[in-house]
């Protein structure tokens, strides 16, 4: 299989040596044939800009596009408009400071053995840069293959927009990312991907996830509880038949609205949590304590 992978990598005022060295993960793959379109959602006004496309220049690579965008539009827009800009038959997003692994496109693309295959996952490393460390983020029970819809109701097991190849014609039909989603934009996308597709999984790490201090739930917890709403309404019919999902979801909004300051909302969710799925006990367990050491957290901070 030789068909051609478009990489889209939007930045915003990412330091140039970063972005650097995300591009030259794409570059060192062990499959050649694609093409990397950069989307700069910078603001026009911002310094860096230059210093950036002078650096894309530097590369000298027939294969890279780089575009600015005239106003900032946001990660999501800029996404769906670097994948309009290609036209392969498979698309891979790439944060501007992660990494991938050389046999990142090779493994994944080895796994499409089927039109109804829309989109392969993968195991990823993270590392944690306030830490200085890195572990490797693997899954156990989550199924590698199929149909497995009910398994996204959950959890995003996929993980952030790095890690996944999503087939472009399923993209295109499912309306690409919704720029209007405040966070969890990726969770959203592998729900109406999964939910009309199978989804492939490789089990071994392909990418390198940068986890920084300001990422964390707690920096923007108001912009997940929205985006936790938007996800419990739009699936509203499927979560009402899979109560076991639905109290497994629910259990993520303990963890964003406790982390809002939320804690009448944040019990609600547990208790309804319970109520779905009682022989959950150790997570429920777990979030319930979690949440009580949230309020003590948030009531040492402003």
């Amino acid at each position: 299989m030789n068909s051609q992978v478009d990489v889209i990598i939007t930045t915003y005022k990412r330091k140039p040596e970063v972005l650097k060295r995300a591009v030259k993960s794409v570059l060192e793959q062990s499959f050649q044939n694609f093409k990397i379109y950069i989307i700069d959602d910078s603001p026009a006004e911002y310094a860096g800009r230059e210093e950036t496309a002078s650096l894309i220049n530097a590369l000298n690579d027939n294969r890279i596009t780089y575009s600015q965008n005239d106003t900032n539009i946001g990660a999501c827009a800029s996404r769906n408009r670097g994948a309009e800009m290609g036209e392969g038959e498979y698309i891979a997003f790439l944060d501007d400071d992660d990494v991938w692994l050389p046999n990142k496109i090779e493994e994944q693309i080895k796994r499409f053995t089927s039109k109804s295959i829309a989109m392969v996952y993968c195991d990823y490393f993270q590392y944690f840069t306030d830490k200085d460390k890195m572990r490797q983020h693997y899954l156990k029970s989550t199924p590698p293959s199929g149909m497995i819809f009910k398994a996204f109701l959950s959890n995003n097991v996929a993980g952030s927009c790095s890690f996944p190849m999503l087939r472009r014609s399923a993209f295109v039909e499912v309306g690409g990312f919704d720029p209007t989603m405040p966070a969890l934009q990726d969770w959203e996308l592998w729900l109406r991907i999964s939910k009309k597709y199978e989804v492939a999984y490789v089990s071994q790490p392909l990418a390198k996830y940068y986890f920084y201090e300001g990422e964390r739930i707690s920096a923007h917890p108001e912009r997940r509880v929205v985006a936790f709403e938007r996800i419990l309404h739009e699936f509203n019919m499927d979560y009402a038949v899979n109560k076991n999902e639905k109290a497994a979801y629910y259990l993520m909004g303990v963890k964003f609205y406790s982390f809002d300051k939320n804690l009448k909302k944040a019990i609600q969710f547990w208790i309804d949590a319970i109520r779905l799925n009682p022989l959950n006990i150790k997570n429920n367990l777990i979030a319930g304590v979690k949440m009580v050491g949230r309020q003590f957290y948030n009531s040492k901070t402003p």
